[in-house]
C-alpha cells in the first residue's frame, strides 16, 4: 500500500491534465472558460467571509455536473485542498465511470499497474492499459504519462539487473518532451546504481533529443522549459562523469558547453572543470575557474584558498600581486554586496511587541521608536544561533557609537521555565565575553511565544532589521556558517537602512 500510495503522489506531481476549453460566453458557471472559473472559485477560496464559502461550495457542486471531464478534475482539485476526501472519491468514480476512456480513468488503471508486486506482472500490466488506453487517443501534450510509466519500470528493471528488460523499455518511450526528464531520473539511477557507462550512454540520448524540443515553436512554454532544464543537467553530469573517468579532453567540451548556458552556480561544477584544465596543464584557465569558487565565500571557497593561491603566483604574479589582487575581489564583492541588499530591501509593517529582560523589566515596540532594530530570535539549543553570535559581537562593535541602532536577542523557542533558561543565557555570555542585551519571549494562553508568533518565526535563527519608523526591511533565515560574510551582510544591511531613513 505504501509503495502504490508513493507511485499516486510522484506521478500527480509530474502528470498534467489538459483542460477541454470552450470559447462560448455561456451564463452556466460550468460552461464558462476554465481560467474564468478559476479566478472565481479563487477569490471565494480566500475570502474570509461566511457567504463566500457557502457560495465556494455551491459553485463546486455546480462544477461537478458538468460534462467536461476536465471541470470534473478541476472540481476535485478544490475538494483535495479543501481537505474533503470523500467528495474527492465520488468525483473520481463519477469520472471513472462517466469518462471510461477519460483522463481519470486512465489515471486510475495506471495506478493498478504498480499495485502488483513482481516486474513481469507489471509490464503486463502496463500493456494491457497501453492497449485499453493507446497515446494516439489522447492530445499530445497529455501523453507524458506513458513515459512516466516507463521510467517507473525501468527503475525496477535496473534495480534487479535485468539489462534485456532495460534496453527494451528504453526503446518504448514516446518521442514527448516528457522523455528528456524521464530519461534523465533513468541516468540518476543507473548511477547511483553504478552503471557509469550505461548512465553516460543515457546522457548522450538525452542530450542529442534535447535540441530537437528546445527548437520546437508549436509546444508549450512550459514544456520547453522543462526540456532545456533536462538538457542543462545532462550537460552538466555528463561532463562531471567525463571528469571522474579521467577523460578530461571530452569533459572540458561539455564543461564549456555547459558554461555557455548557464552560469556555473555551484562549486562542484567549477572544482571539476579547474580540475580537468589543472590535468592537461591549462593552469591559468584553471585559476580562473577557482576565482569563481572563492567568490563564493563559503567553506569549499576556504577549502580551495591555498590551491587558487598558488595558481596565481605560477600563472600570474608575485606575493604582492596576489595582494593586491585579493584586496580588489574584496572590494569588488563588498561593492556587490551594498548593491544585493539595497535590490532586496522590503517595507512590512513590523508587529507591535512587547519583551521582558532577564531583569524581569519590560520594554515594548513604542520605547524604541525611531530607532532601527536588529532583532535576533534565538534560543539555547539552537547550534546555529550560537555559531552566529561572534559575528553578532562584531557588528554590534561597528555600531557602538551610533545610539540610534539597537540590538534584541529574542530568546524564544525553549521548553524550559524561564528560571531555568536565565542561567544558561548568563553561562552563555560570561563564557564568551558577549555585549548583547537579552529579552525572553514569553508565552500567550495558547501555549505560543508571543513574538515569535507575531513575527511568523517558525525556525531559527532569524533576525528582522526593523526601521525608526517600525517597517520590516530585511529578514534573514538561517545561519551560512561564514562569520565574515555574515558580518558584511549585516552591516550592509544595517547601512542601507541608516541611509534610507537619512
Amino acid at each position: 500500500m505504501i509503495k502504490k500510495t508513493l507511485y499516486i503522489a510522484v506521478t500527480s506531481a509530474l502528470l498534467g491534465f489538459t483542460a477541454c476549453k470552450k470559447d462560448s460566453n455561456s451564463i452556466a458557471f460550468s460552461d464558462q472558460k476554465e481560467e474564468d472559473i478559476r479566478v472565481v472559485l479563487d477569490s471565494l477560496l480566500t475570502s474570509e467571509r461566511e457567504s463566500s464559502q457557502e457560495l465556494l461550495l455551491k459553485k463546486l457542486e455546480e462544477l461537478s455536473k458538468s460534462e467536461d471531464e476536465s471541470k470534473i478534475k478541476l472540481t476535485y482539485d478544490y475538494y483535495y485542498g479543501l481537505n474533503k476526501p470523500d467528495k474527492v472519491d465520488s468525483l473520481t468514480k463519477i469520472a471513472v465511470a462517466k469518462f471510461p476512456k477519460g483522463t481519470q480513468a486512465r489515471f486510475s488503471a495506471y495506478q493498478n499497474i504498480f499495485s502488483k508486486d513482481s516486474l513481469n506482472d507489471q509490464l503486463a500490466t502496463y500493456d494491457a492499459w497501453v492497449k485499453q488506453f493507446p497515446p494516439a487517443s489522447y492530445s499530445f501534450l497529455d501523453q507524458d504519462i506513458y513515459n512516466i510509466a516507463l521510467f517507473y519500470l525501468l527503475e525496477k528493471s535496473v534495480v534487479q539487473n535485468k539489462a534485456e528488460v532495460t534496453d527494451a523499455l528504453k526503446s518504448r518511450f514516446l518521442d514527448h518532451p516528457s522523455k528528456a526528464t524521464a530519461l534523465y531520473n533513468l541516468a540518476g539511477v543507473l548511477y547511483n546504481n553504478g552503471k557509469i557507462e550505461e548512465t553516460k550512454a543515457c546522457l548522450e540520448i538525452i542530450i542529442r533529443i534535447a535540441k530537437k524540443w528546445e527548437n520546437k515553436t508549436d509546444i508549450p512554454e512550459q514544456a520547453k522549459i522543462s526540456v532545456v532544464n533536462r538538457h542543462n543537467d545532462a550537460i552538466r553530469l555528463y561532463a562531471i562523469l567525463l571528469e571522474e573517468t579521467n577523460q578530461c579532453e571530452e569533459a572540458i567540451v561539455y564543461f564549456e558547453k555547459y558554461q555557455n548556458r548557464i552560469d556555473f552556480s555551484d562549486a562542484e561544477i567549477n572544482l571539476k572543470y579547474a580540475d580537468c584544465l589543472e590535468a592537461l596543464g591549462e593552469d591559468q584557465k584553471a585559476f580562473q575557474q577557482l576565482t569563481e569558487v572563492v567568490k563564493m565565500h563559503n567553506e569549499v571557497a576556504e577549502a580551495n584558498y591555498p590551491r587558487f593561491k598558488r595558481l596565481f603566483l605560477e600563472t600570474q604574479g608575485n606575493k604582492q600581486d596576489f595582494a593586491d589582487l585579493e584586496t580588489k575581489m574584496e572590494n569588488e564583492m563588498d561593492a556587490a554586496l551594498v548593491e544585493e541588499v539595497k535590490k532586496n530591501m522590503i517595507s512590512e509593517k513590523a508587529p507591535a511587541f512587547s519583551l521582558q529582560k532577564l531583569n524581569g523589566t519590560e520594554v515594548s515596540s513604542s520605547d524604541l521608536k525611531g530607532k532601527i532594530l536588529i532583532v535576533d530570535f534565538w534560543a539555547t539549543w539552537c547550534a546555529p544561533c550560537k555559531a552566529s553570535f561572534p559575528a553578532m559581537q562584531q557588528v554590534k562593535d561597528h555600531y557602538k557609537d551610533d545610539p540610534n541602532i539597537k540590538f534584541l536577542f529574542v530568546n524564544t523557542m525553549e521548553s524550559g521555565s524561564p528560571s531555568d533558561v536565565k542561567p544558561e543565557i548568563e553561562k552563555l555570555l560570561n563564557s564568551n565575553s558577549y555585549d548583547f542585551e537579552m529579552f525572553l519571549d514569553t508565552k500567550d494562553n495558547s501555549d505560543a511565544f508571543k513574538m515569535a508568533k507575531a513575527y511568523q518565526v517558525k525556525a531559527i535563527p532569524y533576525k528582522f532589521i526593523i526601521d525608526g519608523e517600525g517597517n520590516i526591511r530585511y529578514k534573514i533565515k538561517g545561519y551560512e556558517g561564514n562569520l565574515e560574510v555574515e558580518r558584511k551582510k549585516l552591516i550592509a544591511m544595517i547601512d542601507a537602512v541608516k541611509n534610507k531613513n537619512s
